[in-house]
């Protein structure tokens, strides 16, 4: 009897979709359809990208150096022990999950979870598989894919606050962003990688939009995550200072600055004994990387652990971002690009001294501008030439009716 009313409520239901779909005015349709269109397409473009993170890195297994319960417990070594938001939240979480769900999904998620296919990482052929270890590894996937579709939604509006394009437009052009974000996870990926991008961009789309009182608290989530957020508050003086003026923009950016440097001083003297270092110098290894020809021609699993995709320094890569982001320029709001020069002053000389390789995640302090620089870049290079216009070349042109003299 159950199993009828179910069949007779479904097809209610179905019926009753059809009716209000039909029924619905131009407006109303084009409104759900885009929203039912974005989260299909964010949700399929971001669960990639959190797959491929998975693949390729999977938490750093039991690295004693930044592995996940490592992370979690405060015991890993310096600088990725200061990182403390997204291991918290995974921690915490992981804590209340134990507590709450039943013996058979617990049971689960250690013994049958597709996700126990990626226990271990890179040089680590063994990886303890606890309890503990199962729940806190599928939390923090859930968290970085999260991390990442929020990003997708904060691109959406970011374009349509900056760009002046349409949902349509905006919707596609988030999506394609997101689709390359794997290409970051070339010589390293972190679980705080997908929490950096979205808080960052989520500052940057307030700034946009003047909702300041709201900075200080994002900033310094931003802060607890990774401490090198304190950099990330210099480019957003032009953006303030655009909408609001000079003034203002030096009290607001000033008051981000002591934020981020609070807990910047904080975190460090908290885990000052902690093993390893601060920051990591590779200038020797990453002068003689640069000026070796083949590097820009190296290709790496990054999508898959078999397909091969251009790595950060591929000439692939170098074309599909400079052909956009010379046109871009040009058009682009002056807070935009003098945000861009700020943040690019300040990333790249870290990235050349601190970085290993072509590790470009350590560049998504510029990530958000770029993306609108390349969007406007892109869409100057579609522009028709000559002046002509697009046309359907099928629809023939409408046959002029003779005149009827009265």
């Amino acid at each position: 009897m159950l199993s009828v009313l179910l069949t007779v409520a479904c097809l209610v239901f179905l019926g009753a979709l059809f009716f209000a779909v039909a029924r619905a005015s131009a407006r109303t349709a084009r409104i759900v359809w885009l929203t039912v269109f974005a989260v299909v397409l964010g949700s399929a473009v971001t669960m990639m990208g959190a797959h491929a993170f998975l693949s390729k890195w999977s938490f750093r297994g039991d690295s004693t150096r930044y592995g996940l319960l490592q992370l979690i417990d405060g015991t890993a070594e310096r600088p990725f022990v200061f990182r403390r938001l997204a291991p918290d939240i995974v921690g915490y979480a992981a804590d209340m999950a134990q507590k709450h769900l039943s013996r058979a999904t617990l049971d689960g998620l250690v013994n049958t979870s597709r996700l126990v296919h990626y226990r271990g990482f890179t040089g680590i052929d063994v990886e303890s598989w606890s309890e503990r270890k199962a729940v806190a590894v599928h939390i923090a996937f859930i968290l970085f894919w999260s991390c990442l579709f929020g990003t997708y939604f904060v691109g959406i509006a970011l374009l349509l606050t900056v760009g002046k394009c349409s949902t349509l437009e905006a919707i596609v052009t988030s999506a394609i962003g997101l689709a390359l974000v794997p290409l970051m996870f070339v010589e390293g990926g972190y679980l705080y990688d997908a929490s950096e991008l979205l808080l960052l961009s989520t500052i940057i789309l307030l700034a946009f939009r003047g909702y300041y009182l709201l900075l200080p608290p994002l900033v310094l989530l931003m802060a607890i995550n990774k401490e090198s957020a304190l950099l990330a508050v210099p480019p957003l003086f032009p953006i303030i200072a655009r909408r609001s003026g000079w003034k203002i923009a030096g009290v607001v950016t000033g008051l981000l600055t002591l934020v981020g440097l609070a807990w910047f001083l904080y975190i460090r003297a908290r885990y000052a004994a902690s093993p390893g270092m601060d920051r990591e110098t590779w200038i020797a290894y990453n002068f003689a990387f640069w000026t070796n020809l083949k590097n820009y021609f190296r290709f790496n699993g990054l999508y898959s652990p078999v397909l091969p995709a251009p790595r950060g320094a591929n000439v692939i890569i170098l074309l599909l971002l400079s052909f956009p982001l010379l046109k871009g320029w040009a058009v682009s709001r002056s807070d935009v690009r003098l945000a861009t020069i700020i943040s690019a002053a300040i990333a790249v000389p870290l990235f050349l001294t601190s970085c290993y390789g072509d590790e470009i995640r350590n560049l998504s302090m510029i990530f958000p501008y770029l993306f609108l620089i390349c969007t406007g870049g892109v869409r100057e290079m579609m522009k028709p030439d000559n002046g002509e216009t697009c046309t359907r070349q099928d629809v023939m042109p409408p046959t002029p009716q003779p005149r009827v003299s009265k």
